[in-house]
């Protein structure tokens, strides 16, 4: 467990890190969902193509996927104005 916990504060610190650098380039993200999809999809195809072609971990773009995700979500819950209860989804 202590293994784990340590990889997931690494992985963690490393989202954080890629963050700050996407902000520090285009500043804080406000999209549409069709925005933020391309976006989403560009960045999980470089990490397809890092791993199949590169035949690595593809670790440093997953980390790019996840910090994009990561804006996307701070992006939605700032139109739901921030501490609001997630919409339930409907069945």
């Amino acid at each position: 467990m202590n293994r784990y916990l340590e990889a997931q504060h690494k992985v963690i610190a490393d989202v954080c890190e890629q963050s700050v650098e996407q902000i520090k380039n285009w500043g804080f993200q406000t999209h549409t969902f069709e925005e933020w999809t391309a976006i989403f999809e560009e960045e999980l195809a470089e990490f397809r193509c890092n791993v199949i072609v590169a035949k690595n971990s593809g670790y440093t773009e997953l980390i790019h996927v996840v910090a994009v995700g990561l804006a996307w979500l701070a992006n939605i819950k700032m139109d739901d104005k921030i501490g609001a209860e997630p919409a339930k989804e409907k069945k």
